[in-house]
């Protein structure tokens, strides 16, 4: 009986001492589980903490002089956390906030900023001046010293004298150009058998519009 009591003595030790290590293990491996769901909150919260931003995706960057803002495309990576974990955000967004644009002058280079939860990354835009139009010829003036009145010989043999001539070239922006007056201006030009008056046609082009101004010559014996 001594004998069993003793045997019954060390196998309760024995399951108490597994017991024990068993509780042991799972203390340690929980505080382990703990620590590590601990360590990982951490890490997530620390990836959550902005370190930096970039511009992604540029917008439109060509306007002209009184032109609105146009942020559509705009993309910002984000990088943040101690590994520089990075992520996207798009325009509209509200945390996404833009200044420095003003289009009311002409600049080559105008930085607009891009604020990010109190980080800021920048880009240029080119403001334009709107093209002017093009002045279009509206006139033509043929200087004073353009003789109208020949004899009939004079006429038939050499036809308007062109020497020393110029005409004036007036355009709709009220700019004026001279340029020498030449034969191959003349139009209408004919042989007479007899005196009295015909008319010429002056023609200038200036490769887009062409003007005309009729001339009347006196013819004389």
């Amino acid at each position: 009986m001594k004998l069993k009591s003793q045997k019954k003595s060390k196998s309760i030790i024995i399951i108490v001492a597994i017991l024990a290590l068993v509780l042991i293990a799972a203390v340690i491996f929980g505080a382990i589980y703990i620590n590590k769901m601990i360590e990982e909150q951490k890490q997530d919260e620390e990836n959550q903490v902005v370190r930096k931003i970039a511009i992604s995706i540029v917008p439109k960057t060509e306007y002209y002089v009184g032109d609105e803002l146009d942020l559509t495309g705009l993309k910002i990576q984000v990088i943040a956390g101690t590994n520089e974990y990075s992520y996207f955000v798009s325009y509209p967004n509200s945390d996404l906030v833009v200044t420095g644009f003003d289009s009311s002058v002409a600049n080559d280079e105008l930085p607009i900023t891009v604020s990010y939860q109190g980080f800021t990354a920048t880009f240029n835009v080119k403001i334009k001046e709107h093209a002017s139009a093009t002045p279009v010829l509206e006139r033509i003036e043929i200087s004073d010293n353009f003789q109208t009145t020949y004899d009939l010989e004079e006429w038939n043999n050499y036809g308007p004298n062109t020497d020393n001539v110029t005409l004036t070239l007036v355009y709709s922006d009220g700019s004026v150009d001279n340029v020498q007056f030449k034969h191959k201006h003349i139009y209408g030009f004919t042989n007479l058998s007899a005196a009295g008056t015909t008319q010429i046609t002056i023609k200038y082009s200036d490769g887009v519009t062409t003007v005309e101004l009729p001339v009347t010559i006196t013819i004389t014996e």
